[in-house]
């Protein structure tokens, strides 16, 4: 039909076309036809022809079976001379790029008369926007525009958008993208380049301005060293308009600024400046060449750039002329990497290149340099830059070395950030501290016979493994509740749980290698579900509920959006060991399975503290928050201080050869579990926490301390004092007269602390609550004399002294540290006994843990020379009543990633 259409137009004038199309259908069709037969004979134009507008015509161009072409979404390549416009964005009133292209695209019949400058309906995206005389030669926009014909975009049309169109403005070609592509959003990289005369960089010093052919310019070298500091991520607020540091678009990220060798451009030297990255802020091209340029000239010092790209400093930069830039290329890599199966071909310049390049090199170059011989616009900038931009050399220095130092506290606080998390390995031996050797093997065979009872227990196999190993307090078993120093170690026994999650499932199921623990079933968070097993076989299960809930409630989320998992429980150490930690170590475990499941980290003192207070909900009376930090913060060989205020921390000393541990259990059947006693224990404890928080409070009052109600520990009242241990044990004494033996009554303490209300006490401080009489003077004094003894033991350790008389100090330090325990928490006849025992086989000083479980098994920990190790054995395995086993300080908890695979993401289906 539009064959026959194009043989009558040859005998037909422009006013009679319309008669002759008039049977094909509708008027809006024949004018598609009409614009059809204008691109098979191009003896006509489309303003003769259409008899109404080209944008019509366009819009309802038809195929062979008469159909109206749609919209599509096109790409087009362009380059243009930015000086008689105002800069590449639509702007009412002004002449800019994009509106020359606009009206340029009606004319041609890519976009209707009714949608011209609605951008929004036409989806109109430019790359890159362009500032006022700024040029192009690789600029990207795409919009919906109709040029299709038969699936094929119609490159004809690209003549007659060149033909409506300025010189100075060419339109390459276009491309056809998917539906949802957007230029600006799409375009992942920039390419500028900033033309100026070589005589912008000084002349050579010594020389008359030439250099000789095939040496380096060392003014180039110069430049690219001031350059090279742009690279990077760094806030770019100085270099646009009305931003600060604090604004987070502020943030640019620079790949490459690099000055290229002079060259030629109409007999004219010129220097090119590559620019390469993500994106750019108003003016920030020009700004950081004015800046660079100025340092040249003005002599003042390269650090000027450090300062400006500091969030803190804000400061005016020079501007250079815009004559010399021009956007030269937009990427789209991602985009083509993610579409290219859907993409007719990938949406870059390559198959423009050329044209670009000769538009470049014929157009834009030598319009550069004829305009820079004309005005001399960079030469005219220079020389004015000194009294316009003024810079004080000594100013910037200072703000620099200030900055530097700033950074670098900034690095080491990073440094100590990333050092503080819970470390997850990729390999077995790291994650036990153990090189390789037949002690990793063994520990290999026990992970690996707990991966087989979780592959047939739930039929799949885990994602990793957490390891946490046991603990023991050497020295200072009650300065928690002072928040005063404490010293002990990780043990070599574990808590192994193997973790996966499982989908379309609504409970964690926790199972144990060993068939005397019973599995349990836990809500999504964390509660325990009811069981018929016996409680004995059950227990362990509720300390794996707290660590889960504890972190359900971290992570703030809600527990029915959570995966479930499987849990599998197994190691060397027993979850109902409480003297060596198992407790804390599975309640540890649970938490950093839940926490690596979900690709979640956190500081290992924050994990501590977490548990610790989940476990407090839980009993009232927990295992110490020191057992969490040596738990998590374990070095292998190493002994272990915590230190509660005023944060949380650890450090760790070196432990002598000379110097052996052991722990020795009562192993007697007629032992039986008494629970009146260990409430007995609780109470004991908890009344001790309470008049250690009183006791603290009261000083603080006497020493005149604000708020001193807050300071509720010893350790506390030292930060607040901004003293040690040693100045706050001598302020005590010398300037308090504390009294050893003073004891307050509840009403005293009432007096001292709320002006003789009890009832406003109990409000303030619940504490008073567990007491009848606070043992002020004693308690104060036995926490003072404890911190020293765990110093000097710190010290002992540290220092180069005969190894001997070390181990002898050492152990004076334990002895004493245990009387004192023993005057607070007095010992069971069994631990007597066990105590008496093991002097009198040779140990140097006994170290026992007054938490609960007690009575159920008695245990202490031992210090022995190395050399009467075997002695000390053979003793006391010749009574068969007790077990011995050496202990080895360890490395902390961790996490062994076990084939663990990145989870696929969905790949996005491309709009057709």
């Amino acid at each position: 039909a539009v064959s026959n259409l194009t043989a009558s137009m040859q005998y037909c004038s422009g006013g009679d076309l319309m008669q002759h199309i008039a049977p094909w259908g509708n008027q809006k069709q024949s004018r598609g036809a009409v614009l059809i037969a204008m691109n098979a004979d191009n003896n006509f134009a489309s303003e003769e022809v259409a008899n109404g507008s080209a944008s019509e015509s366009a819009k309802m161009a038809t195929s062979e079976e008469g159909r109206s072409s749609r919209r599509r979404k096109i790409v087009l390549f362009m380059g243009y001379l930015g000086e008689k416009y105002q800069g590449m964005q639509r702007n009412p009133g002004t002449t800019t790029i994009e509106g020359a292209l606009m009206e340029a695209l009606v004319k041609a019949g890519c976009i209707d008369l009714e949608l011209e400058n609605d951008f929004a309906k036409l989806k109109w995206s430019r790359a890159a926007r362009t500032d006022k005389g700024v040029s192009a030669a690789g600029q990207v926009v795409s919009a919906m525009l109709h040029g299709e014909v038969d699936g094929q975009l119609q490159d004809s049309v690209i003549d007659k958008i060149n033909e409506h169109i300025d010189d100075d403005i060419k339109v390459y070609g276009w491309l056809r993208p998917t539906a949802s592509f957007g230029a600006k959003n799409d375009c992942v990289r920039r390419r500028y380049e900033y033309i100026m005369p070589e005589s912008a960089l000084g002349k050579l010093e010594g020389t008359d301005g030439t250099d000789s052919a095939g040496d380096r310019d060392p003014r180039i070298s110069r430049f690219n060293d001031i350059l090279a500091k742009y690279k990077g991520s760094h806030k770019f607020h100085n270099f646009t308009d009305n931003m600060d540091g604090k604004d987070p678009t502020a943030q640019r990220y620079i790949l490459d600024c690099t000055c290229s060798e002079p060259f030629l451009v109409d007999s004219d030297k010129f220097v090119k400046v590559t620019l390469l990255g993500q994106s750019f802020v108003l003016h920030q091209i020009r700004k950081m060449i004015g800046l660079a340029l100025q340092i040249i000239w003005c002599g003042i010092p390269e650090e000027v750039i450090d300062v400006c790209l500091s969030p803190e400093k804000e400061m005016q930069v020079p501007t250079a002329p815009a004559l010399g830039l021009l956007l030269v290329e937009c990427y789209f890599d991602f985009y083509n990497k993610r579409y290219a199966r859907d993409l007719r071909q990938p949406v870059s310049m390559e198959r423009f290149q050329d044209t670009a390049e000769k538009f470049k090199r014929e157009r834009i170059y030598p319009f550069i340099a004829k305009r820079e011989r004309e005005t001399a616009s960079m030469e005219k900038w220079i020389r004015r830059l000194p009294q316009v931009f003024k810079i004080d050399s000594e100013e910037i220095m200072g703000d620099y070395k200030m900055l530097a130092e700033e950074k670098q506290r900034g690095e080491e606080k990073r440094r100590k950030r990333l050092e503080s998390l819970c470390p997850v390995y990729d390999n077995i031996g790291a994650t036990f501290g153990l090189p390789t050797g037949p002690e990793l093997e063994t520990k290999e065979q026990m992970v690996m016979h707990i991966k087989r009872a979780f592959d047939k227990a739930f039929g799949y196999s885990p994602v990793a493994f957490a390891r946490v190993p046991g603990s023991l307090v050497l020295i200072g078993e009650l300065q928690e509740l002072h928040e005063l120093p404490v010293l002990g170690f990780s043990t070599h026994d574990t808590v192994i749980c193997a973790v996966a999650k499982k989908l379309n499932a609504d409970t964690i199921l926790v199972k144990h290698v060993d068939d005397c623990f019973a599995e349990a079933a836990l809500r999504p968070n964390g509660c325990r579900l009811a069981s018929l097993e016996d409680d004995n076989k059950t227990e362990w299960s509720k300390f794996v509920s707290w660590g889960w809930q504890c972190g359900v409630s971290a992570k703030g989320v809600r527990p029915r959006s959570l995966p479930a998992a499987r849990l599998m429980f197994g190691g060397t150490l027993k979850q109902s060991d409480s003297c060596k930690g198992g407790e804390v170590a599975t309640l540890v475990a649970s938490l950093m399975s839940f926490m690596d499941i979900h690709a979640w980290k956190m500081p290992r003192a924050q994990i501590a503290q977490m548990c610790y207070s989940w476990d407090r909900q839980g009993r009232g009376v927990p295992i110490g928050l020191q057992r969490y930090m040596m738990t998590l913060c374990g070095v292998k060989d190493r002994l272990t201080k915590i230190s509660f205020a005023p944060r949380v921390e650890a450090t760790n000393s070196h432990l002598p050869n000379n110097f052996c541990i052991y722990r020795v259990t009562l192993q007697c059947p007629s032992l039986t579990y008494v629970p009146q006693e260990e409430e007995g224990r609780k109470a004991l404890l908890n009344s001790l926490q309470s008049e250690c928080q009183v006791a603290a409070r009261v000083l603080s009052k006497r020493l005149k301390q604000e708020n001193f109600l807050l300071h509720k520990s010893l350790g506390m009242l030292c930060v607040a004092m901004n003293a040690s241990v040693a100045d706050l044990n001598r302020t005590v004494v010398h300037v308090l007269n504390l009294n050893p033996e003073e004891e307050l009554t509840v009403e005293q303490v009432a007096e001292e602390l709320a002006s003789g209300d009890v009832q406003k006490l109990r409000g303030i401080c619940g504490d008073v609550n567990n007491f009848d009489k606070c043992r002020l003077g004693q308690l104060t004094y036995l926490a003072l004399a404890e911190a020293k003894a765990v110093d000097d033991v710190e010290m002992a350790l540290n220092m180069n002294e005969s190894k001997a008389d070390m181990l002898q100090y050492i152990c004076e330090r334990l002895r004493e540290s245990q009387e004192r325990l023993s005057f607070l928490v007095p010992e069971s006849s069994e631990e007597i006994e066990l105590h008496k025992l093991c002097l009198a086989h040779g140990a140097l000083s006994f170290s026992r843990s007054i938490y609960p479980k007690v009575s159920k098994t008695w245990s202490g920990s031992c210090v022995v020379a190395a050399d009467v190790c075997e002695s000390f054995t053979s003793k006391m395995e010749a009574d068969g009543s007790y077990k011995i086993e050496r202990m080895h300080p360890s490395v902390g908890a961790a996490v062994w990633a076990f084939m663990r695979k990145p989870e696929a993401k969905k790949r996005k289906k491309a709009a057709r």
